[in-house]
């Protein structure tokens, strides 16, 4: 049996024990966790505990009540506006005036209204046509003033021929207008192309013109059209001669290298040119730009072409005017072989 002062004694020598474990323990753990110590430390001081001197600076809050200035949300960047196609230096809104020759005789059609054949019997020239240029991918059509086709961009088909702009329509038909000035720039001041919707005429228009002023001029040329020589049905497709211009005495003498391409309908582009003949023909310019009607002629062949001048003096880098030419045709020899077509023609040194 234990005494109490022995039972005393005990108990204090336990209490002893147990605070002396406590700080080894307590010593132990600062030598082994310095810095989860600090860490304690930097976050009681932060949150308003032990010296002033070492804590954090508050976050400053607005006053009660007020409103925080709310952060002002970027305007958007605008997008860049599309410059529209100039068709023969035209900008939508303007027209194109020129000329119109025309194939008569029965037509074939596929399903999609495309023109597949003609057995060709004659010709039509239509010498009072323009071509309102509304928008991009928007053309009016007007025939000696009994106005024409419209043609949308839900009308544009995605292929064609390279440098064509191509619409076909079931209503209001199809129609061809060249749109990329040529490779070399030949017809950059006038246009020309086709209007297949009641049957396969060729055209070609420019901007009505301001007179050039310098002396002489050369213009190249480029044609389309149709040929039946022998019954057989071509394309006149191509540069061919060209027109050399005369101010002094007020003429102007053009000539045509003429040759056909098979396929007239399809991809004639593609195909070889045949030559067929060569004409010329000179005509007198009046002082409204347009040429009087002449005779045109060679190989057997006659006929008769129509033409003016085209493009404003501000279409052209040299600040003159009549920089385009556009011109109709048509030509039947004796054996009842006949031609029929359109020309757009560009200065070469105007």
């Amino acid at each position: 049996m234990i005494g109490k002062s022995s039972a005393s004694h005990h108990w204090q020598s336990a209490r002893t024990r147990l605070r002396l474990r406590g700080k080894e323990k307590a010593m132990s753990y600062r030598s082994r966790y310095p810095f989860a110590m600090a860490a304690a430390l930097l976050t009681l001081t932060s949150c308003g505990g032990g010296d002033s001197s070492g804590s954090i600076d508050p976050v400053a809050l607005p006053p009660s009540g007020s409103t925080p200035t709310p952060t002002p949300t970027p305007s958007p960047t605008p997008s860049p506006t599309a410059t529209p196609t100039k068709v023969a230096q035209a900008v939508p809104g303007q027209a194109l005036v020129g000329y119109e020759a025309c194939a008569k005789g029965p037509v074939t059609r596929d399903a999609q209204g495309h023109i597949t054949g003609i057995a060709l019997t004659g010709t039509k020239i239509d010498n009072g046509l323009k071509i309102h240029y509304l928008a991009e991918d928007k053309y009016q059509l007007d025939t000696n003033g009994f106005g024409g086709s419209t043609f949308v961009p839900s009308m544009k088909q995605p292929v064609g021929i390279a440098g064509y702009d191509h619409f076909l329509d079931p209503v209001q038909g199809e129609f061809e207008i060249f749109s990329d000035g040529g490779s070399d720039g030949t017809i950059l001041f006038a246009t020309f192309g086709a209007d297949f919707s009641s049957g396969p005429c060729f055209f070609a228009a420019g901007l009505q013109p301001t007179l050039p002023t310098i002396r002489t001029a050369e213009y190249g040329l480029w044609i389309d059209g149709l040929a039946q020589i022998g019954g057989v049905t071509s394309r006149l497709y191509g540069g061919g001669k060209g027109l050399s211009l005369d101010l002094a005495s007020g003429t102007g003498t053009i000539t045509l290298a003429l040759g056909g391409r098979a396929d007239p309908f399809g991809d004639f582009a593609s195909q070889t040119i045949t030559p067929i003949q060569t004409v010329t023909a000179t005509m007198s310019l009046h002082a409204d730009g347009t040429f009087s009607t002449a005779t045109l002629s060679g190989g057997g062949y006659t006929g008769s072409i129509y033409g003016r001048l085209v493009s404003q003096a501000s279409g052209n880098v040299s600040g003159d005017g009549g920089a385009g030419a556009v011109f109709v045709f048509e030509l039947q020899n004796g054996a009842g072989d006949m031609m029929v077509g359109a020309i757009a023609g560009g200065a070469i040194l105007i």
